[in-house]
């Protein structure tokens, strides 16, 4: 019953009762004032309709509705429950909307609103509403629906809100981004030279070369991971091309018809410097063991006399060119120390591959060639790729395959130039053994680094497996892990070569100490016959450097480059960031040590340049962990480099200045040589024994014609027997003229 308005007056009356009759009388009194007074409502019929939500955060929610058509409300009451439990209920309020609080992230919470009338006439309850509270740091109101989205500062990842100043986001976002609601993840504000695999993904990496991660997608409109890449980029860290273009070290460039000409020129050029080299070494055998000494290989000989030259005597080239440059730079101990540098760059040149990919200067690849012998950087050099755009795998086929066609040429001249100059044999033996333990020590880390790497793959989980694989292979970003018959082929192949290099070199090695064994603890000794001392001329590019108890130390230094340079790498895709980088500093501290520990080399100046050497590679495995631009890690790999050579130079002058003043700087045993001398000492010996052989020629050469002038006097004798005289006394006269 609605509210009603009523008039009161209040008057006395009286009634009288008269005694034997049947009627009675009422006298009324005087009435009072009127007074108006209204009733309260009824209870109220309906319930509060429109129930809606208007703000859901994670702990609290505006609750609203609309007023019931009914005078006499007085107030409004909310109650929240979960199931069949009360959470709560608000204090009855005549507002329309009712913020509620203190309530669980993503929990579901039923809410439902009365009305009453006068001081406690309540009516029903509303249908209740469901209501699912939203993550922390987001929000749903009704314009967004049923979504909940990020606050300012936060970014929308699944049904997740994740801070865009957390450590892990902040470096590759861009400045004074979300400060927004509603960021998503797939609008995430990323600076260019980062890159993700997805859009769905906030696993964003910094590009192994940030120029190929140079945003394009607000000019192009290009969408998904590529967007994150440079005009004409895509794929992986955006390392592969487009179209007709194919990836330089600037970039992906296109290849028209000039420059595929252009290119397949340098790729006749790089042929013919592999062949070149493969020439080098045959001449190395064949000169080095004095084949054609008397003629063919004077001619590659640069002596500065024209006299000389003419007259081709390789004794006196020998001793205008090579002792002088004994003499000026000690090229015994030089060449120990060039070994010593070649092992400090193929270390090297790893660490930058694995740990600085993106920063590497390309300027380098020439000396890192020379270093490894890799024909992919002498590729790079030539940029030959819109002739043959090689992968890895093209790498790893010519890399490993080099080697073994350059072995065989070089056992196929040994044979042949046994068989034609067979007094040189033993000579030649020598050449080719140690012509390929000079390969071995050249390509082992680089050879090895690239099989091992076949196998290394990293995984991008939330790829779409088109655009990005959901698996590339680490080393070339541009060839899928999944299986396929080009992979299958690969691993196959990598399986082999990995049995012929870094366990096949090694064993090589132990072979050749193993058969020389006794031989090698007695090469101080003066009484080697000259057999023995051939033989150990085999073995002496293995242990020449090295005192004669730590004769084992190459083969130590081949299993050092192979962790250093290739088992590092295959922690890159720990969970704890630089691991990597550490491990392979704590490896440079120990072998450090254990070069100090064991002291294997025979000159001083030797084992300071290899200590020296083994503390530079510290700091190289660190650069890439200092918060560095790529310019100041490029200037600190140069910096690196030119202390290196430079202390090579220094430790060189000092050990000659010692010489010369008549001091050793420690001694350097040649196994080339007999007996124990200085380098002094050495090169006086060599200027006698070329002058012992210019005399032993002239000797030579007056012993034929000796040989002639007898010839003829036995002819002549063999004339005058004819006219003896028959009587005694007549040849006695003969044989006395004779005499």
């Amino acid at each position: 019953v609605p509210s009603t308005e009523y008039d009161i007056r209040i008057r006395p009356f009286h009634v009288y009762f008269i005694e034997n009759e049947e009627i009675s009388r009422v006298v009324f009194g005087i009435s009072s004032t009127t007074k108006t007074i209204k009733t309260d409502g009824g209870t109220p019929v309906d319930s509060p309709g429109n129930v809606k939500l208007e703000t859901v955060n994670a702990r609290d929610l505006l609750i609203a509705w609309d007023e019931i058509d009914q005078e006499g409300v007085t107030g409004y009451e909310v109650q929240v429950f979960t199931g069949i439990d009360t959470l709560q209920e608000t204090s009855p309020s005549e507002r329309t909307s009712v913020p509620i609080s203190n309530l669980e992230p993503e929990s579901v919470y039923h809410c439902s609103v009365r009305a009453k009338t006068g001081s406690d006439n309540w009516g029903p309850w509303s249908p209740s509403v469901t209501v699912k509270t939203c993550p922390e740091n987001m929000r749903r109101t009704l314009k967004s629906g049923e979504d909940c989205f990020a606050l300012v500062g936060y970014y929308r990842l699944g049904r997740q809100a994740k801070s865009c100043s957390s450590e892990n986001i902040s470096e590759s976002l861009v400045e004074n981004s979300c400060l927004e609601n509603g960021i998503t993840v797939e609008t995430l504000p990323i600076k260019t030279g980062y890159w993700r695999d997805s859009l769905k993904t906030d696993d964003i990496k910094k590009c192994r070369k940030p120029q190929f991660c140079d945003k394009i997608s607000s000019m192009y409109n290009v969408t998904g991971p590529n967007s994150q890449c440079a005009m004409n980029h895509r794929g992986v860290y955006c390392f592969g091309c487009i179209g007709d273009y194919v990836l330089s070290s600037s970039g992906c460039e296109e290849c028209t018809k000039q420059e595929e000409k252009l290119h397949k020129s340098r790729t006749r050029w790089f042929v013919v410097i592999m062949v070149i080299l493969f020439m080098v070494g045959i001449l190395k055998i064949t000169c080095g063991a004095g084949v054609f000494e008397d003629s063919k290989c004077l001619k590659l000989l640069s002596c500065g006399n024209r006299e000389r030259r003419r007259r081709n005597k390789i004794a006196e080239c020998v001793k205008s060119v090579s002792v002088k440059c004994w003499k000026r730079l000690g090229f015994m101990f030089i060449e120990v120390k060039f070994r010593i540098l070649m092992g400090f760059f193929q270390v090297f040149f790893s660490f930058q591959r694995t740990f600085q990919k993106g920063t590497v200067d390309t300027d380098t690849s020439l000396l890192e060639m020379i270093t490894g012998l890799n024909p992919s950087r002498l590729a790079d050099e030539f940029n030959i790729r819109c002739a043959y755009d090689y992968n890895h795998y093209d790498t790893l086929f010519l890399y490993t395959l080099v080697p073994i066609v350059f072995v065989i040429v070089v056992v196929g001249v040994y044979m042949l130039l046994s068989r034609v100059y067979n007094k040189y044999k033993e000579s030649v033996r020598q050449e080719t053994i140690t012509t390929v333990f000079y390969l071995t020590f050249l390509v082992y880390p680089g050879v090895s680094q690239t099989i091992l790497e076949t196998y290394l793959c990293e995984e991008f989980p939330t790829a779409d497996g088109n655009e990005v694989f959901k698996s590339a292979l680490r080393a070339d970003y541009r060839l899928s892990c999944e299986n396929s018959k080009e992979r299958v082929i690969a691993l196959v192949y990598a399986s082999i070569m990995l049995v012929v290099y870094p366990v096949g070199i090694v064993l090589l090695y132990v072979s050749f100490l193993k058969r020389y064994h006794d031989l090698i603890l007695k090469q101080d000794s003066t009484n080697l016959n000259q057999d023995e001392k051939s033989k150990l001329k085999r073995v002496s590019f293995l242990i020449y450097p090295y005192k004669t108890e730590r004769y084992w130390f190459e083969t130590y230094e081949l299993f050092r480059k192979l962790i250093q340079t290739s088992l590092v790498a295959f922690l890159q895709d720990s969970v704890f960031p630089n691991l990597s980088p550490t491990i392979a500093m704590n490896i440079s501290i120990v072998v450090m040590v254990l070069v100090v520990f064991i002291n294997p080399y025979k000159k001083t100046g030797d084992f300071w340049f290899a200590f020296v050497s083994l503390v530079l590679l510290i700091p190289a495995s660190q650069l890439s962990v200092l918060e560095l631009s790529s310019k100041q890690i490029t200037s600190g790999n140069y910096g690196i480099m030119g202390v290196e050579f430079g202390l090579m130079v220094v430790i060189v002058l000092v050990e000659l200045w010692l010489q010369k003043k008549g001091k050793s700087g420690g001694e350097v045993k040649d196994l080339t040589r007999t007996e124990s001398h200085t380098d002094e000492e050495f090169v006086g010996v060599v200027n006698d024994n070329l002058n012992t052989m210019q005399e032993n020629m002239k000797v030579k050469k007056r012993n034929a014609e000796l040989e002639g002038e007898i010839l003829k006097l036995i002819e002549r004798i063999k004339g005058l027997e004819s006219m003896v005289p028959e009587d005694e006394a007549s040849r006695d006269a003969v044989e006395v003229a004779v005499v």
